[in-house]
């Protein structure tokens, strides 16, 4: 059986703490609450650290971004819509491979997810790939940057480490739900 991605769990119990929180609060200190909450956002951009929709792509659209409207995607948490109204000013893709490729195709199950990725940072108009500090400064765009989820995906091969580091990729989960022979 496929375990859920851990996202899922994140966004689960942070939903249910803020429900904790607001059933805590009164109308007017929620609302005085969300208006700072938003004022601060708007001042400083969020940078959301994971984001599972290139594997959701995989999923639900096989990798096709011609049939998918990147201003409204229903059934997935992303779309730019919802990251302009969350002022994600960046967002950290992840390659999520299951730890059954380990040893099989996780470099090539890797690249596809990588693939689409690099295509919708190019191709949607509201993002930008960045891979520099600088980059993340300089761009008035929600900056894409790409990670892999688990040290499984480079089949303990440091020339897959240094081409995935060419195709953009700057941060590596060690270890995800499965071990790594490293």
């Amino acid at each position: 059986m496929e375990m859920l991605p851990h996202s899922i769990g994140y966004h689960v119990a942070w939903m249910y703490s803020w429900s904790v929180f607001l059933a805590h609060c009164d109308v007017n200190s929620v609302s005085s609450l969300e208006k700072q909450t938003s004022d601060l956002m708007a001042k400083y951009s969020l940078i959301d650290g994971h984001n599972d929709l290139a594997l959701q792509l995989r999923i639900r659209h096989k990798n096709k971004l011609s049939q998918v409207d990147p201003y409204n995607i229903p059934h997935v948490a992303t779309d730019i819509n919802r990251l302009h109204s969350g002022h994600v000013g960046a967002q950290v893709f992840a390659a999520y491979v299951l730890c059954t490729a380990q040893d099989k195709d996780a470099v090539r199950l890797a690249l596809e997810q990588i693939d689409v990725i690099l295509r919708l940072c190019s191709e949607w108009p509201d993002f930008k790939l960045v891979t520099t500090s600088e980059g993340l400064r300089n761009t008035t765009k929600i900056a894409c940057m790409l990670s892999l989820e688990g040290g499984h995906i480079i089949d303990s091969s440091l020339p897959a480490l240094r081409m995935f580091y060419r195709l953009g990729v700057r941060s590596m989960a060690l270890t995800h739900t499965c071990n790594t022979p490293w």
